[in-house]
Protein backbone atom coordinates (compact mmCIF):
# COMPACT_ATOMS: atom_id res chain seq x y z
CA UNK A 1 0.00 0.00 0.00
CA UNK A 2 2.85 2.44 1.26
CA UNK A 3 4.52 1.64 -2.64
CA UNK A 4 2.10 2.61 -4.43
CA UNK A 5 1.06 5.92 -3.15
CA UNK A 6 1.49 9.09 -0.85
CA UNK A 7 -0.56 10.11 1.72
CA UNK A 8 -3.74 12.52 1.71
CA UNK A 9 -2.49 15.44 0.02
CA UNK A 10 -4.34 17.47 2.17
CA UNK A 11 -3.43 16.75 4.84
CA UNK A 12 -0.07 18.71 6.16
CA UNK A 13 2.21 18.00 9.01
CA UNK A 14 2.64 21.22 10.57
CA UNK A 15 6.68 20.67 11.97
CA UNK A 16 8.52 23.26 10.11
CA UNK A 17 11.28 21.27 8.58
CA UNK A 18 9.39 17.81 7.82
CA UNK A 19 8.84 17.82 4.48
CA UNK A 20 12.76 18.34 4.16
CA UNK A 21 13.53 15.65 6.55
CA UNK A 22 11.00 12.92 4.30
CA UNK A 23 13.12 14.55 1.12
CA UNK A 24 16.02 13.24 2.82
CA UNK A 25 15.05 9.85 3.38
CA UNK A 26 12.98 9.82 0.42
CA UNK A 27 16.95 9.99 -0.84
CA UNK A 28 17.91 6.66 0.31
CA UNK A 29 14.50 5.23 0.53
CA UNK A 30 11.21 6.61 -1.29
CA UNK A 31 9.24 3.39 0.82
CA UNK A 32 10.59 4.57 3.77
CA UNK A 33 9.91 8.49 3.39
CA UNK A 34 6.20 7.42 2.24
CA UNK A 35 6.46 5.13 5.39
CA UNK A 36 7.70 8.20 7.80
CA UNK A 37 5.44 10.75 6.26
CA UNK A 38 2.26 8.04 6.41
CA UNK A 39 3.15 7.79 10.19
CA UNK A 40 2.93 11.29 10.80
CA UNK A 41 -0.11 11.77 8.77
CA UNK A 42 -1.86 9.16 11.41
CA UNK A 43 -0.51 11.23 13.97
CA UNK A 44 -2.34 14.43 13.00
CA UNK A 45 -5.70 12.73 12.15
CA UNK A 46 -5.28 10.79 15.63
CA UNK A 47 -4.59 14.05 17.36
CA UNK A 48 -7.53 15.73 16.04
CA UNK A 49 -9.83 13.17 17.09
CA UNK A 50 -8.06 13.23 20.47
CA UNK A 51 -8.26 16.96 20.69
CA UNK A 52 -12.40 16.58 20.77
CA UNK A 53 -12.16 13.58 23.55
CA UNK A 54 -10.37 15.03 26.22
CA UNK A 55 -12.12 17.35 28.74
CA UNK A 56 -11.08 20.89 28.99
CA UNK A 57 -8.17 21.05 31.47
CA UNK A 58 -7.53 17.53 30.66
CA UNK A 59 -3.54 16.01 30.24
CA UNK A 60 -2.53 13.85 27.96
CA UNK A 61 1.35 12.18 27.77
CA UNK A 62 3.05 10.71 24.99
CA UNK A 63 6.64 8.69 25.46
CA UNK A 64 8.57 8.91 22.27
CA UNK A 65 12.04 8.35 21.22
CA UNK A 66 13.79 9.64 18.31
CA UNK A 67 14.58 7.79 15.21
CA UNK A 68 17.30 8.21 13.18
CA UNK A 69 17.11 6.61 8.78
CA UNK A 70 20.02 6.62 6.97
CA UNK A 71 21.54 9.60 8.62
CA UNK A 72 18.65 11.76 9.09
CA UNK A 73 17.61 12.34 12.22
CA UNK A 74 13.62 12.21 12.80
CA UNK A 75 12.93 15.05 15.86
CA UNK A 76 9.82 12.69 16.88
CA UNK A 77 9.12 14.47 19.96
CA UNK A 78 9.29 18.15 18.10
CA UNK A 79 7.09 16.66 15.44
CA UNK A 80 4.32 15.45 17.41
CA UNK A 81 4.41 18.95 19.75
CA UNK A 82 4.05 20.69 16.65
CA UNK A 83 1.07 18.82 15.63
CA UNK A 84 -0.76 18.90 19.60
CA UNK A 85 -0.20 22.73 19.41
CA UNK A 86 -2.06 23.16 15.48
CA UNK A 87 -4.72 21.28 16.60
CA UNK A 88 -5.17 23.05 19.48
CA UNK A 89 -3.70 21.76 22.60
CA UNK A 90 -2.14 24.41 24.85
CA UNK A 91 1.10 24.51 27.58
CA UNK A 92 2.73 21.59 25.36
CA UNK A 93 6.45 20.51 26.83
CA UNK A 94 8.61 18.32 25.77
Amino acid sequence: MLGSGAPESDLKIPYKDFYTIIDQIAQTSDLLARYVHKYFSDIVLHSQELYKVVKHGGFIHYIVGNSKFYDVMLPVESIFASIFQDVGFINISV
